[in-house]
């Protein structure tokens, strides 16, 4: 049995209002006032198709499935995740990233963020008390070139871009693999391996830290891509009402 779905929405991500000019010393951005005006109204939105394709192959027990997202302005609707990514690797490298919907400036209007994603899963079962799956999924983070600049302009002082100049845009993707074990029914035991990659955002520039985050100490820390290995093991009793 095959079946496949395709919804769309609207999202509205219009902005707050400006901050005008910096205060004190060092200098920070001035308070964000109603006074100050905002920008226009702005709508993103999303479309999600995917598919679930039971018995595949004439396989009696295997499931596909597999689900994209391309979005405009709406990221909720590719990722549960928001603000800024930070991955810590080995000595003094980082990687990292930031999800937003919008960005603006003050008199700008909001340039909408492009945030796509897809997941996919095979499930093969072998007997009724054994079965492996794999799976995996990317999610990716693009920003045009009015955005570019101004996120740029306003992480300069933080970030060094000298080596490969500024980007913002970023991908994390992840692939995996379970075996469960159904002793008797609705009782799963079972591991997960899985390998998630950061494609990170300002790739080979440097960046100032001021810790301690954790293990981690104060420095400058170069920015680059970063990789994790997980083991998962789990022991799930499933009740069904």
């Amino acid at each position: 049995m095959r079946s496949g779905h395709w919804p769309a929405a609207a999202h509205d991500a219009s902005a707050g209002y400006y901050a005008t000019g910096t205060v004190g010393t060092p200098p920070v951005p001035a308070p964000v006032l109603e006074s100050n005006g905002h920008p226009g109204d702005a709508w993103g939105w999303a479309v999600s198709p995917g598919f679930l394709w039971n018995n595949p192959f004439g396989l009696q027990g295997d499931t596909i499935a597999a689900q994209a997202v391309w979005s405009k302005g709406a990221a909720g609707y590719a990722t549960p995740t928001w603000g800024p990514w930070a991955v810590f690797g080995a000595g003094k490298n980082l990687g990292l990233g930031w999800m937003e919907e919008g960005v603006f400036t003050t008199g700008s209007n909001v340039e909408l963020t492009t945030v796509w994603s897809w997941n996919a899963a095979y499930e093969h079962r072998w007997n009724p008390q054994w079965r492996t799956s794999i799976y995996g999924g990317m999610i990716g983070v693009q920003y045009d070139d009015a955005a570019k600049t101004a996120l740029c302009a306003n992480l300069a002082g933080t970030i060094n871009f000298k080596t490969t100049g500024c980007s913002p845009n970023f991908s994390a993707s992840e692939l995996g693999t379970r075996t469960l074990w159904n002793p008797v029914p609705n009782l799963d035991v079972g591991v997960d391996l899985v390998w998630y990659h950061l494609n990170t955002a300002f790739n080979g520039g440097t960046t100032n830290v001021v810790g301690p985050f954790g293990a981690k100490p104060s420095g400058i820390f170069t920015i680059s891509n970063q990789d994790a290995l997980g083991a998962i093991f789990r022991i799930q009793r499933n009740f069904i009402y």
